[in-house]
């Protein structure tokens, strides 16, 4: 149950665009509660935005929990159940305030978001340091009022830099220049050019020559340490480095070389890419999946889905007895967050344009390749969220190279590349796998495979078991054409 901020002022309802869920018991910027038993206790407290510079507004935000056996009420609207005590560096400004508010109920076992100041109040960070607030909430239980309450503390930034919201993953530094991702709390600086070796446009070079640059990584105030990327300037060509579970890539480094035309350090930008993915997004995808079912809708959806991350476009073309929706796509790289719970996976947003031409909404689209599942969430319904089962699967690397994936179904008695099936289990499937690297074999070698286990040629192609159903073993199929058998 989340109450209607309909009446708050525009600069500070846009903050509640931003922000990221501390996840720790304690941690800076954000805290979660363990609720007690039969109590009214807070589950969640967290800023608004995540990361908060001196002069900016914010909101606090607390989800809370009814645990006890009693319907309990509470404020709504313009009127905040919410109040906050800070120790300093935060000031309280009046504003014009708006007057309805209702009466919300809360029944036992439910949560609700709710969101502090009250209408005609702003908090404002005015000094940079720690902050400790006391956050009360208020509430009514059988004609009776209660407050229950909880320390907090966040970490107002004295910081000037590029700050990056939800979806802002590629993004630009000019030299000298910070950027802060309020999701994840990672501090990027642009702190070097330690070479710009690149043929310069107009001139004629042995080779092409590279740019190295050196940047600073910081996260959750541990600084990782400097780290060098290098670039030749075409695309694909740049370092990467992994920084604590994160993914970090130099893109591009600009300008580019001109012959009698020196580049002063000053004009260098640097444009970078961070994701919480093992490994860069795939360049291009092609991918086919079915069976997907919107939450409260009893229709069945399958779906078509192309892009291309050079190209920076896309098409999403879905299906059901209804008719087709067409859209098409203006890509970013993103982060899953909670799409699709795989850490591997890609993700991407984009901006929705359907074939009328109108822009009705955003887009969040996951690719979990290794659970073969396809997720697409429409921004401007929270609810609408649908989750496919890939069929046919094919992405592209930078260097062109080309991973098929794709559901193969097999009996006993089939065989599908390297594996033949002969005993299905329920637990287990038994057959003969066929090697053909790095010693090609005409006789099978007995393999016994249970969930998530594979069978490989030894080179391209490889079947995981992921489910066994019916007297059928159902498998992931991959073809890498990064690992092609050698032609003897």
């Amino acid at each position: 149950m989340r109450q209607s901020l309909t009446y708050l002022a525009i600069p500070v309802f846009s903050l509640l665009l931003l922000g990221g869920y501390a996840l720790s018991s304690y941690a800076e910027n954000g805290w979660t509660a363990h609720p007690l038993p039969e109590t009214v206790s807070f589950l969640e407290i967290r800023i608004m935005p995540f990361i908060v510079r001196i002069n900016e507004a914010f909101l606090i935000e607390a989800t809370v929990v009814n645990n006890t056996p009693d319907t309990i009420t509470y404020h709504g609207d313009c009127d905040s159940p919410i109040s906050v005590e800070f120790d300093g560096n935060v000031g309280i400004e009046y504003e014009e305030s708006c007057q309805p508010f209702s009466i919300i109920e809360l029944k036992p076992g439910e949560k609700a978001t709710v969101y502090a100041p009250s209408s005609g109040l702003v908090y404002r960070a005015i000094a940079a340091g720690q902050v400790n607030a006391n956050v009360k909430f208020s509430y009514e239980v059988n004609g009776e009022r209660k407050t229950i309450s909880e320390l907090f503390k966040f970490t107002i930034e004295d910081f000037e830099g590029k700050l990056l919201h939800d979806f802002d993953l590629t993004f630009k530094l000019a030299f000298n220049e910070t950027a802060i991702s309020e999701v994840d709390n990672i501090r990027i600086k642009f702190l070097k050019v330690l070479q710009d070796s690149r043929c310069p446009n107009g001139a004629v070079c042995i080779w092409q020559g590279q740019a190295v640059i050196q940047v600073s990584v910081t996260r959750n105030n541990v600084h990782f340490g400097n780290f060098n990327l290098t670039t030749t300037g075409s695309y694909g060509s740049a370092d990467s480095v992994a920084i604590d579970g994160y993914f970090l890539r130099l893109l591009k480094l600009e300008p580019y070389p001109s012959l009698n035309d020196p580049i002063k350090l000053s004009e260098y930008v640097a444009t970078f890419f961070v994701d919480k993915s093992e490994d860069m997004n795939s360049v291009k995808v092609y991918v086919k999946a079915v069976n997907g079912i919107f939450e409260g809708d009893e229709r069945t959806y399958n779906v078509i889905g192309t892009w291309n991350l050079q190209k920076n476009k896309g098409k999403i073309i879905t299906f059901s007895d209804i008719g087709r929706g067409v859209y098409h796509l203006k890509l970013n790289v993103a982060n899953c967050r909670d799409l699709v719970k795989n850490e591997s996976a890609e993700c991407i947003f984009s901006p929705v344009i359907v074939d009328s031409g109108s822009l009705p909404m955003s887009m969040h689209i996951g690719l979990d390749k290794k659970n073969m599942q396809f997720a697409i969430h429409f921004i401007s319904k929270s609810s609408d969220k649908i989750i496919f089962d890939i069929k046919e699967l094919k992405t592209w690397s930078e260097n062109g190279i080309v991973s098929i994936k794709s559901i193969s179904t097999l009996h006993e008695g089939q065989r599908d590349g390297p594996l033949l099936v002969q005993k299905i289990y329920s637990d287990r499937v038994e057959g003969l796998n066929f090697i053909e690297y790095p010693i090609a074999r005409e006789q099978g070698a007995p393999v016994t495979l249970r969930i998530g286990e594979t069978a490989s040629n030894g080179c391209a192609i490889m079947l995981t078991l992921v489910e066994i159903r019916d007297n059928t073993a159902i498998f992931i199929r991959t073809l890498d054409m990064n690992k092609p058998c050698p032609i003897c």
